[in-house]
């Protein structure tokens, strides 16, 4: 198990969430109050990076689902960008794949540096 870090850089318009280490049930209630902050300080464009996120398990696809609900309940958009392997798989096997859209799969297993243009909207 490796402790979830969250990085968030904000931008001018949007922000980039920085997720690594593990999203599971211990540790995704962590992402909400992040997301809330981009939704509470007026930026509508959120940009989760998911590329040193090592493993996600069903809380932490909800918390990935809450993320989505909050940014669109405020008219904004949620983009899931350089999906690992792993969690690319969890996407597929559930069937959120479809839902979340996420980098190209050929971009799978991908480095943040290797395709840094690929992104997958969530809608």
């Amino acid at each position: 198990m490796t402790a979830l870090a969250i990085r968030l850089v904000h931008h001018l318009a949007s922000c980039d969430l920085l997720l690594s280490g593990d999203l599971d049930a211990i540790s995704a209630p962590r992402l909400q109050p992040a997301v809330e902050s981009v939704v509470d300080r007026g930026h509508r464009s959120l940009t989760i990076d998911a590329a040193d996120l090592a493993f996600c398990d069903s809380a932490g696809l909800r918390a990935l689902l809450a993320a989505r609900r909050t940014l669109t309940d405020a008219g904004g958009t949620m983009d899931l960008v350089h999906v690992g392997a792993r969690v690319g798989r969890i996407l597929d096997i559930t069937g959120l794949g479809r839902a979340f859209r996420p980098s190209l799969p050929s971009a799978r297993g991908r480095s943040r540096d290797d395709a840094p243009h690929e992104r997958g909207v969530l809608q």
